[in-house]
């Protein structure tokens, strides 16, 4: 990305310095690991729903099919807690 945000390592402590406009702010570097690690997640999962989408509209699916499957495994699930609930209480 073209931004003005620059990122450096010190080597005496392995603290992770950001420079936005030339203004240094300190980060540990497992925070930045693990943004890094998060944002790369992140982009995996819409990847991959992004993949499915396409593949359930290549297979004729739409997405009023998509709610109503939806809304049926919800209603499946409410009746599963419902009947466990009925079944503890007894």
């Amino acid at each position: 990305e073209m931004t003005s945000e620059r990122m450096a390592i010190s080597m005496e402590d392995g603290q992770i310095y950001l420079f936005w406009e030339l203004k240094p702010s300190s980060w540990s570097f497992e925070h930045e690991i693990m943004n890094l690690l998060n944002d790369c997640e992140d982009k995996v999962d819409e990847h991959d729903r992004e993949v499915e989408t396409k593949k359930r509209r290549e297979a004729g699916i739409t997405s009023e099919q998509e709610l109503e499957e939806l809304y049926a495994q919800i209603m499946n699930e409410r009746k599963r807690i419902d009947k466990e609930k009925g079944l503890k209480s007894e």
